[in-house]
């Protein structure tokens, strides 16, 4: 790669969007750079008068078809690929002839705007950019030594880095803008996509230009879904399809469930790597977690710790699938297994169970960084994962959480991370093993989460509240919950802190002997 700041010397200029054209031309102009121009183009750069050689000049051949075929050429394709840096490539550009172009200033037919304007499908078709595209592609391909500009709104980012470093414009920059052409490209594709399935009433085939695999239903049995997978995700290797033991396809509320768990599961993992991990997921929630030395024990604590909704489940574990877990499994109800491995004679004990789903992959890393999206109506929600916990706590009461409740912390935080928010969780030990004794989940407010919810369970299952740990996944507004918590007997909390009225719930937890830590990190989960 050629990482060294590059001064462009000739450029091609093709835009449909002629906002601050004028300006951007003139500039290369003064700094004599020599500029191809196409149709529509060159009649802007002829009205200010700003010199550029037709690009029929450079192909040798016209402008055909109504302008379908204008920049497709073996001239222009070879003189925005060819490597600089390469010594081949060099020699066969001389040989052929071929001059480089170093900049390219393109972007592509108005075919978004011209469906919602309601257009026809043959003004439609014309809008599919080809010659666009290609240029641009070609040059964002080789952005070791082409800059390619996509966007007016960069224009001037472009002057001022070319006016202020004489080298002219910088590796970083070029893959900058680079990456942005391809995003473009990308979102064009996928408008042609959607549009023309509608226009051809044929709505299967819009797959966002993704391998996708078919799922049995969507939320609810009469509506069609599919998984489209992420195509270079680090954990993209296609276990999600690797069911070993049924017929039955996957649901779309199966995967949210398996999402849930497997992702649980291996964080748990990256927490304490030597211990053994379970987490049931029941309609999106951690109805059943559990962290112990013996892998079969921490299957039925997790089990334990709400059997009724566990039923008809998605479980995750950390370890391989034993003979012996597989014969735990035969006695449950479990819709989904996942674990990262299963031996031979595991899987043979699971054939028995014909509608269990099995998932074998492996678990997911520290740091995947992976992104999550939601659709809403006209479009996505686009962000970063949820990964990880903020390492540096706080103690903000005067009395100071002992130790047996920090250590009890990273699980009960990580579970408390998958509940849905509202969250509030309920954390302790039983027979060794770290479990999740009740949560309360789903809320309008966090109160009713633990005085309508979490408390009343975690009571019912017969626990000590002293020994219990409670996590919310956001701050205290205001010191009810910690009162209500006091009353219940729970005096241990783990929040985030951040609310404006934070000294007011500290004065109260240490005016009540209740302990508090701060993480300073929310998780919220809508």
């Amino acid at each position: 790669m050629n990482k060294f700041h590059m001064r462009p010397r000739r450029a091609l200029v093709s835009v449909s969007d002629k906002t601050y054209l004028h300006e951007l031309c003139s500039f290369l102009y003064k700094e004599e750079v020599e500029i191809i121009s196409t149709g529509g183009t060159a009649k802007v750069l002829e009205k200010y008068n700003i010199p550029y050689i037709p690009i029929e000049q450079i192909t040798h051949k016209p402008e055909i078809f109504g302008g379908r075929v204008k920049s497709l050429s073996f001239e222009i394709s070879s003189a925005l690929l060819y490597r600089r840096e390469h010594f081949q490539d060099c020699v066969e550009a001389e040989t052929q002839g071929v001059i480089p172009i170093d900049l390219v200033v393109c972007n592509l037919y108005p075919f978004t705007q011209s469906c919602s304007a309601g257009a026809e499908l043959d003004v439609l078709v014309d809008m599919i950019d080809v010659g666009g595209a290609t240029m641009i592609r070609a040059g964002a391909k080789n952005f070791s030594s082409v800059t390619v500009i996509t966007d007016p709104m960069d224009y001037n980012d472009l002057m001022n880095e070319w006016m202020m470093d004489i080298k002219g414009i910088s590796y970083k920059s070029r893959k900058h803008y680079a990456l942005k052409a391809f995003s473009l490209l990308a979102s064009y594709d996928l408008s042609i996509s959607m549009e023309l399935s509608r226009k051809f009433n044929d709505r299967k085939q819009v797959g966002l230009g993704l391998e996708k695999l078919p799922l049995r239903y969507g939320e609810n049995p009469h509506q069609q879904a599919a998984f489209y997978f992420f195509p270079n995700s680090l954990v993209n290797d296609k276990s999600w399809s690797q069911q070993i033991t049924q017929d039955k396809l996957l649901s779309y509320n199966n995967y949210l469930d398996v999402d849930q768990a497997y992702k649980c599961v291996s964080e748990l993992k990256t927490i304490d790597p030597k211990l053994n991990h379970v987490v049931i997921i029941k309609h999106g929630n951690p109805c059943g977690a559990a962290t112990h030395g013996e892998l079969l024990k921490a299957l039925t604590l997790a089990w334990q710790c709400d059997a009724m909704s566990a039923f008809g489940s998605v479980v995750s574990i950390s370890e391989t699938i034993t003979e012996e877990v597989a014969l735990w499994i035969l006695r449950h109800f479990i819709e989904v297994l996942i674990a990262p491995s299963i031996t031979e004679t595991a899987k043979i004990i699971l054939k028995e169970k014909k509608n269990l789903r099995l998932i074998i992959r492996e678990l997911k890393g520290k740091a995947a960084m992976e992104w999550s999206a939601r659709s809403v109506c006209g479009g996505l929600l686009w962000q970063e994962e949820d990964e990880g916990l903020n390492s540096e706590w706080e103690d903000v009461t005067k009395e100071k959480m002992k130790l047996e409740f920090k250590k009890l912390a990273p699980f009960a935080m990580t579970i408390t991370k998958y509940l849905k928010s509202n969250a509030i969780g309920l954390f302790g030990i039983k027979d060794e093993g770290k479990v999740i004794a009740a949560s309360g989940v789903g809320q309008p407010n966090r109160l009713d989460c633990l005085k309508r919810l979490a408390g009343p369970k975690a009571m019912e299952n017969g626990w000590n509240p002293q020994e219990l740990l409670l996590v919310s996944d956001a701050f205290f507004p205001f010191d009810d919950v910690v009162r209500e918590a006091k009353k219940l007997g729970i005096m241990n909390i783990i929040q985030p802190g951040g609310s404006l009225k934070d000294h007011e719930v500290i004065k109260s937890c240490d005016e009540l002997g209740v302990i508090m830590v701060f993480t300073r990190e929310r998780h919220f989960r809508h």
